[in-house]
């Protein structure tokens, strides 16, 4: 199905569901965006086949309530009469990669979130298998300025590539993913364990926000970059997604100074230095000091710490 005139085939039977099909917009191959008439809010149809893994996944995940469950809320599975065929309905949500992480504590909020769904995916012996940053959406509530008016709750998407396996040491041997999220053991020639290379996919996800936050001037506590490697190991030392879980449960945001590995020696040696040029200097360095902390310790934007983590000779 690739486009509105195939939809239309599916239209008295999904207009028959509360649906408003006259507002029918195809997105992607089998992906359709309607108006769901009874819940006043758009939503998202998609055609997969009955025999197929993403079905059995899809319908498996429906029934599961618990709050660890960060897999897309499947408003409906509907089943048109006389086809192999069934539509799964999702709620229209929004790109996590259209809310950027700014603090420390945004960015813990999505590793434990997102960890904790990959946790309970695996806990039910489902691997995703395509985890990249378009599969990863934001429910949210936003106001008529798009403004966030309540907490984010990320959620994985697209299961076309996940499988209801055996257990959690069980290994396949296809080449699934998308390239730049693959895990390197990932291969259609030697057989490896899917579950572990969904670990190391999140990290890589992980792994580039922690850059990009850096990169303009974010402190990001070391314990994350380690949280990081410990996703990113080897596959035969890979931690699995709820060992990694109950790593990241120990990890906190705050910005101690502990965490930014301050140099005691350096620092002496300049408090020392400006102390014997000026009494001017040694209280502008005090006064400089006290700034850093405060702003270390109530996570403010207001200075540049990356400046001065050069200036004082903090070392990441």
């Amino acid at each position: 199905m690739t486009n509105l005139e195939e939809w239309e085939d599916y239209g008295e039977f999904i207009s028959s569901k509360g649906f408003a099909f006259s507002d029918c917009r195809v997105l992607t191959n089998f992906v359709a965006q309607v108006y769901l008439i009874s819940q006043d809010q758009p939503a998202i149809l998609k055609e997969v086949d009955t025999t197929s893994s993403e079905y059995e996944v899809a319908t498996y995940l429906r029934g599961c309530t618990s709050p660890q469950n960060h897999t897309v809320r499947f408003l409906d599975i509907l089943h048109p009469e006389g086809k192999k065929k069934a539509i799964l309905v999702m709620p229209c949500l929004s790109g996590f990669l259209d809310f950027p992480l700014k603090t420390p504590q945004e960015l813990l909020d999505l590793i434990m979130q997102t960890l904790e769904g990959l946790a309970f995916m695996h806990s039910h012996n489902i691997t995703h298998s395509d985890i990249t940053p378009a599969n990863v959406m934001i429910d949210v509530d936003l106001d008529d300025d798009f403004n966030e008016i309540s907490p984010r709750r990320y959620c994985f998407i697209d299961f076309g590539l996940s499988q209801k396996l055996g257990g959690p040491h069980s290994t396949i041997l296809n080449r699934f993913g998308t390239k730049h999220y693959t895990a390197p053991e990932v291969s259609d020639q030697t057989s490896y364990n899917p579950f572990k290379a969904d670990v190391w996919a999140l990290g890589q996800i992980i792994s580039e926000f922690v850059e990009k936050m850096e990169n303009d001037g974010t402190v990001v506590p070391p314990d994350i970059r380690q949280l990081v490697v410990a996703m990113q190991k080897p596959a035969d030392k890979r931690l699995t997604a709820q060992a990694v879980l109950e790593m990241s449960r120990n990890l906190t945001p705050d910005q101690t100074i502990s965490s930014l590995h301050v140099s005691p020696t350096l620092t002496l040696r300049v408090f020392d230095v400006i102390r014997r040029i000026s009494p001017f200097s040694f209280l502008l360095f005090v006064l400089t000091t006290i700034v850093i902390l405060y702003c270390v310790w109530s996570d403010s934007q207001a200075v540049h710490i990356g400046f001065f983590k050069t200036f004082l000779g903090f070392r990441s």
